[in-house]
């Protein structure tokens, strides 16, 4: 045969045939013998010749297979000729069975004929298949040929199979070990102990358990010996990375089971699943267990004690164990030190953590950045600005070079305080000891410029952000556009949106939810509801937070009837209105006394399981007030108080607003006991609202008491109080009692405003006392603007009293400072200068007052008196 695929094997045939002619030499004398001789030599020079173009065309194993050849024929023709003994033929087949060796080592790798030779290897005859085309020692020589064949080339595929798995294990190619696995079962091939554990070591890696577990349990009833230690600490290291310290406890327990005594790593391993989970106690008895198994432990057992206690915050108790291994050994290394620092932290108590740091150093243990920083982080969150100073100065003194982390934190407790100062020095000092500024401390600046107002300099710094370490991320736009929403500008938050787009980054809820949120300051439904469609558009799920303050542009548009469609829109995406979405509608529909709608939202917030708060209450109350409706304002009270609802003092006092409206003075005193009695403080709202009560019922005496309750409690009365007690006083027609409380007043701090001094009037002139209205009005000239009231009322009341010459000068007055002044007053001083026979004056004021009464413009000795109507429609015209 001339097929390139066999031509090595021609050398092993002849050492085959070999053996079989030398065994015929032996055992047949004669001619036949001389036949079998001649013949064999004859077959032997074939093969020398085959073997010979092997050496020259063939590559280095088939060579040494052609020399394998042309030694066993020296053999054959030296022992046909001269027997040789037993002990040369021993050694002549060691030096042919070496020189096959390196022959199979100088193979290399198989190239792509391994699968040729494999279909090869398969579609020869199979052992003890007759061959009638074949003398019986040919037969013989082809199969044991073929049998070797075959057996290299399913060793050559295993090889193959078990190198792949192992590179692939090692690169942790999940899926190509999966569907390696897949084709060596399929294919009936059996992994090696080695190669278990590589993909074992992967999975685990990986942090695939069920995997590497899988596999574990495959070596432990594949029959190939027992797993090795390492390949149980690695399982029970990825159980520890995972959690499941059941699991990893029991992969330990198995360990006897499978011939295999369980090391420290083994110990080290369950520990550390037990200080993932925080879970001190279990750690410490396996601790314990490990001691008594006859283990040492070390310092990585202890670390991971140190660690589950700083999980569970326990300081006492890892402070124990530190104490433990300073005196008994082995001796703590730094891990061991933050790790009782970062528990003392995480108490609060940074005296305690200080301690341990200056322990370590007088033991000789170098502080990392985490000693430190541990101790800055507790210190800047609480707003100890100078004290984290100071750790950052000491730490630089000890020889620790700060992070950029540790910077982080003192311009985050900078941030939290409104520090601009300390965050610039802190951000100047970074950049001139060579740390870098990464994205956070970018965005912690941001943040503080964007919640100071100054938008300018947030910008700047986000212009400022290049490079790998400090790259703008969503975080840094959606501050900004955050802070374009604080000053309800929704040009450059709409602009900022568009360059997060231009810089690579996708929009998220918050970004949509600030945007939506100007929109709503800005009373833009319209730009809200778009956003939001833009929202769901691309992609970005809308939480509770899109849906509410959509709700609430609506709402403070008035739009309560969309709004409430963006409700059932809400509840239709699979999501629960909160308070916030509820309140908002319903404060909406208060403003216009819609109670029934209220009730109907209440009812509909119950139902779904939700109770409402006391300011849900207070609106529906507020709506019933505004309707005048005091007994469904009180069963609403009653409602709140009897559902637990704990009524505070905005609910009552609206109660009392409400039975002040419909004049019920003694149903507001009611529920002024009863809230002092269920421990509601009333407020200054509180008793304005009871002083117009006793306003509206004339008992000015009433008022005046709760005026003095008010200044006993230490509640300081406003302009709106006096204002209701003299009102209260007018009503009652006691114009002195007025008058004191306006000097009252004045005397208090509190200056009277046009309402104060037009009530006087009003009261003086109910009296018939001009005299007394002209000085109050004298005394009102020092008020801008002139009040017009004021002025038309003493007008009028001077006129018909046939005042005409100080009805005149006062209106003179008031269209000199530019009051608008009803046509009535022009009218009732012309018929006053009629009755008194001024013709002159009632001609001027005539002329003044234009057609119909109208005042026209006209330059007065001290300026231009304004035209038209003055506004003053259903101006009370003092009684004579």
């Amino acid at each position: 045969s001339s097929s390139r695929s066999t031509a090595h094997q021609r050398p092993f045939v002849a050492a085959a045939r070999k053996n079989h002619l030398a065994a015929a030499f032996r055992t047949s004398p004669g001619r036949h013998h001389q036949e079998k001789v001649e013949g064999a030599f004859m077959q032997l020079v074939t093969y020398f010749a085959g073997a010979t173009s092997a050496f020259f065309k063939e590559d280095a194993s088939r060579k040494v297979a052609a020399v394998v050849g042309v030694l066993v024929l020296v053999y054959a023709i030296v022992e046909c000729w001269a027997p040789i003994s037993a002990s040369t033929e021993e050694m002549w087949l060691v030096a042919v069975l070496m020189l096959v060796m390196l022959g199979s080592v100088f193979r290399g790798p198989s190239r792509k004929k391994g699968k040729d030779q494999q279909k090869l290897a398969m579609s020869m005859p199979a052992e003890g298949s007759p061959d009638f085309s074949r003398s019986t020692s040919e037969e013989f020589v082809v199969a044991a040929t073929s049998s070797l064949s075959s057996s290299s080339s399913s060793e050559d595929v295993v090889a193959t199979y078990v190198r792949k798995l192992r590179l692939a294990a090692k690169a942790g190619n999940l899926p190509q070990i999966r569907a390696l696995a897949k084709q060596m079962r399929e294919a009936g091939i059996q992994p090696t102990v080695v190669c278990y554990g590589a993909v074992i070591s992967a999975l685990a890696k990986a942090g695939d358990v069920d995997g590497a577990e899988q596999w574990l349990n495959e070596l432990t009833e594949a029959g190939l010996g027992k797993p090795n230690t390492i390949c149980l600490n690695i399982a029970i290291s990825a159980c520890a990375k995972a959690g499941d310290v059941e699991r990893a406890e029991a992969w330990l327990a198995k360990m006897p089971s499978l011939g295999l005594e369980a090391d420290a790593m083994s110990y080290n391993a369950v520990i550390d699943a037990c200080a993932r989970v925080g879970d001190a106690e279990r750690a410490e008895a396996w601790l314990q267990r490990m001691q008594l198994s006859g283990t040492p432990p070390n310092v990585i057992s202890f670390s991971s004690v140190l660690n589950a206690c700083a999980k569970t915050g326990d300081a006492a108790r890892a402070e124990s164990w530190l104490e433990h291994m300073e005196d008994l050994g082995p001796g703590p290394n730094v891990i061991c030190y933050n790790a009782v620092i970062h528990t003392c932290c995480r108490a609060g108590d940074c005296e305690r953590a200080a301690h341990w740091l200056d322990r370590m150093i007088q033991r000789g243990i170098q502080p990392t950045v985490n000693s430190y920083s541990a101790i800055m982080d507790v210190l800047a969150k609480g707003g100890e600005f100078e004290a984290t100073k100071d750790w950052l100065q000491r730490m630089s003194k000890d020889g620790v070079q700060p992070d950029i982390v540790c910077y982080n934190m003192m311009i985050g407790a900078c941030s939290r305080s409104g520090d601009r100062e300390g965050a610039e020095a802190c951000f100047a000092e970074l950049q001139s000891r060579g740390v870098v500024p990464n994205t956070v401390c970018y965005n912690l600046l941001i943040n503080l410029y964007a919640r100071s107002g100054d938008l300018a300099t947030a910008v700047e710094l986000l212009g400022q952000m290049r490079g790998p370490e400090a790259l703008p991320d969503r975080v840094s736009f959606n501050t900004v556009i955050k802070a374009c929403t604080r000053q309800g500008d929704m040009t450059n938050a709409e602009w900022w949106y568009q360059e997060m787009q231009r810089a690579g980054l996708e929009p998220d809820a918050v970004t949509y939810n600030a945007l939506i949120s100007t929109c709503a300051k800005a009373k833009e439904p319209d730009q809200a509801e778009q956003w939001l469609c833009t929202m769901l558009e691309c992609g970005v799920e809308a939480d509770s937070v899109s849906y509410s303050t959509t709700i609430d542009a609506c709402a403070r548009a008035g739009q309560t009837d969309r709004a409430e469609r963006w409700l059932d829109r809400m509840e239709e995406a699979g999501l629960h209105p909160n308070q916030t979405c509820y309140g908002s509608l319903m404060h909406a529909l208060a403003k216009t006394g819609d109670v029934q709608r209220i009730e109907r939202l209440l009812g509909r917030m119950r139902k779904s399981g939700m109770e409402a708060s006391n300011t849900i209450y207070n609106a529906l109350i507020s709506a019933c007030a505004r309707q005048v409706d005091t007994a469904r304002a009180e069963s609403w009270l009653e409602k709140m108080i009897e559902r637990g609802v704990a009524a505070d003092v905005v609910s009552y006092t609206t109660v009392i607003h409400a039975c002040a409206k419909s004049n019920d003075l003694a149903r507001a005193q009611h529920w002024l006991a009863q809230m002092r009695k269920d421990g509601v403080e009333a407020n200054i709202v509180t008793f304005n609202s009871l002083i117009n009560a006793c306003a509206r019922a004339g008992d000015s005496r009433q008022a005046e008491q709760w005026v003095e309750d008010m200044s006993s409690l230490g509640v300081k009365a406003t302009i709106l109080t006096y204002n209701s007690l003299i009102n209260a006083c007018a009503k009652a027609g006691s114009t002195s009692r007025a008058e004191y409380w306006l000097a009252e007043m004045r005397h208090r701090g509190v200056p009277p405003d046009a309402v104060s001094y037009s009530t006087v009037i009003h009261a003086a002139l109910l009296d018939h006392n001009t005299r007394r209205a002209e000085k109050l009005l004298t005394e009102m000239r020092s008020l801008e603007p002139a009040n017009s009231f004021c002025y038309g009322s003493v007008v009028q009341a001077l006129a018909q009293s046939d005042n005409h010459a100080g009805a005149s000068r006062w209106l003179r007055e008031a269209l000199d400072r530019g009051a608008e002044i009803a046509p009535g007053c022009f009218n009732s001083v012309i018929a006053a200068c009629v009755r008194s026979g001024d013709h002159g004056e009632a001609e001027y004021w005539r002329s003044r007052a234009g057609p119909r009464g109208q005042p026209r413009r006209r330059s007065g000795p001290m300026g231009t008196a304004p035209s038209g109507p003055s506004g003053q429609r259903g101006a009370p015209t003092p009684r004579r």
